[in-house]
């Protein structure tokens, strides 16, 4: 197990380590949210103004956004009186979390205020500069006008100028007052990469020292046990060994226990000395076994399957018994014999 879990945190890490890397080198961002199915989706808080073009539009079955009015339902959606956008997102994006939907120039403004605070506070650390990103994908798309009451004059005086300002560029212009030409915290970096730090990596080190840890806490778990195991066998054996008033007994090769007075069962080479010496009622022959018939003990030698075996009759002369004569097979007819 030790083992094992050492070589899955190296594999791990080092893929880890590679997905980080590959992810901080690129020049873009990924965001999980970019348009409103993303919301629906995933169900995800969003905070906007009350009273804007965003809450008509949720709240009007006739409009694309109507699909939110499920998360109205959930209470996943925080329509806001506090027009202070900064307190928004200082409160409801920073600290829990939420998607803000504004209008693009609010956003734009907003977010190019938060940059200036961040960079006078801290001018050195780029990466605290930008903690926000902005949705490329428009939720919504709506014409800004004027509404006049029906059957009215005004129309005549403000439409005309208001056609000046728009061709001239001055609507647009006054939208992005006091903007930067650039991009503000753009997604696309442009080439330019990050640089890889030693802090990126903490979850690395987390990932193994956690994997090290557990993977010693089993290894020395495991030596525990086996001391544990060997002393309880230990105490075992100390228990089953006999006293000092039985050491006239004694124990055979086979694993019964004699007295004193008593003698273990005859061995193998024996039983057949006995046939050799006419013990069963034949007579010696100079030979352990010989290859002619014993008719007084009804005992003869034969080649069964490629084995030597020793036929002998049973005394009843009901039937016979094959007895081995190999060393292996004997040593088994002795066991088998003696038990």
């Amino acid at each position: 197990m030790f083992a094992s879990w050492w070589i899955f945190i190296t594999i791990l890490t080092s893929f880890y380590t590679a997905n980080l890397t590959a992810f901080l080198t690129l020049s873009k961002f990924t965001l999980p949210i970019n348009n409103a199915e993303d919301v629906r989706r995933k169900e995800k808080q969003f905070v906007t103004i009350r009273g804007g073009a965003v809450e008509y539009a949720i709240r009007n079955r006739d409009e694309t956004l109507n699909a939110l009015s499920v998360l109205v339902d959930k209470r996943l959606v925080d329509f806001t009186t506090n027009v202070n956008d900064s307190d928004t997102l200082a409160d409801k994006v920073a600290k829990q979390n939420y998607v803000f939907v504004r209008d693009r120039p609010a956003i734009d403004h907003m977010i190019y205020a938060d940059y200036l605070v961040r960079r006078k506070i801290n001018p050195i650390n780029e990466r605290v500069h930008c903690p926000y990103a902005t949705a490329t994908t428009p939720f919504l798309k709506r014409n800004r006008a004027f509404g006049y009451p029906l059957a009215t004059e005004w129309n005549t005086i403000f439409d005309p100028e208001l056609l000046k300002m728009v061709e001239g560029g001055i609507i647009k212009y006054k939208l992005n007052e006091r903007l930067p030409n650039a991009e503000i915290c753009p997604q696309n970096l442009g080439g330019t990469e990050r640089q890889l730090k030693n802090r990126d990596l903490v979850m690395t080190y987390f990932v193994m020292v956690t994997g090290f840890v557990t993977s010693i806490v089993v290894f020395v778990s495991e030596l525990g046990f086996r001391y544990l195991n060997h002393r309880k066998l230990n105490d075992q054996l100390q228990q089953q060994q006999p006293s000092k008033k039985d050491t006239t007994e004694r124990v055979s090769y086979l694993g019964k226990q004699f007295g004193a007075g008593d003698s273990p069962p005859p061995p193998y080479a024996e039983i057949f000395s006995r046939h050799q010496l006419g013990v069963l009622g034949g007579e010696r022959t100079g030979k352990l076994f010989d290859d002619t018939d014993y008719p007084a003990n009804g005992a003869n030698r034969q080649m069964i399957n490629g084995r030597d075996y020793m036929v002998v009759r049973e005394k009843n002369g009901l039937g016979s018994r094959l007895i081995p004569m190999r060393a292996p097979s004997a040593a088994i007819f002795h066991y088998t014999y003696a038990n």
